[in-house]
């Protein structure tokens, strides 16, 4: 969009002298366009970023603290895209927002993101419907986070050796 922007603005500058007004009004509506992409391309990429750091925070300290799962898991969500985007994922939240937990925030996060990537790598071999979801219930004394994924599931000869140290296929 900038070099677009650019461009267009030189050989408006150029051809001025041959400036109609249709041609003026045309070039101020494309430009107009252009910045509002740039704009919106700029504030997310702010957002990205902010949440990548709220990520790396909640990781270095992984101190505990008081959350709301579902704002939680949407900064998890967006620290991600780029990741997803990679794989053509999908991932879906599916979390009360009324769910609140006092919780090492970073060692949460650093599960969920090594589940996601494991179901990226791992899950969707030839497969062009890629689907995740993270989702969750509550009871009186406990939460349940269920991460799932479409994909195709791991082979019975591996399973038996699923949580055996360092058995890797």
């Amino acid at each position: 969009a900038t070099t677009h922007v650019s461009q267009t603005a030189a050989t408006v500058r150029k051809n001025a002298s041959n400036l109609t007004g249709s041609a003026l009004t045309d070039f101020l509506e494309d430009e107009e366009i252009a910045f509002q992409l740039i704009f919106d391309n700029l504030k997310r990429a702010s957002d990205l970023i902010r949440g990548f750091k709220d990520v790396a925070r909640d990781r270095s300290l992984d101190e505990k603290k008081e959350i709301n799962l579902k704002v939680y898991l949407q900064s998890i969500e967006q620290s991600l895209t780029p990741l997803l985007k990679k794989a053509k994922c999908t991932l879906s939240l599916e979390v009360d927002p009324s769910i609140s937990l006092h919780v090492n925030s970073g060692s949460l996060g650093q599960l969920l993101t090594n589940l996601v990537l494991n179901s990226t790598i791992h899950a969707f071999d030839g497969l062009k419907d890629r689907q995740l979801k993270i989702s969750s219930s509550q009871t009186l004394q406990h939460i349940f986070l269920k991460v799932s994924d479409n994909g195709n599931g791991i082979a019975e000869n591996v399973l038996p050796n699923l949580f055996t140290p360092f058995y890797t296929t």
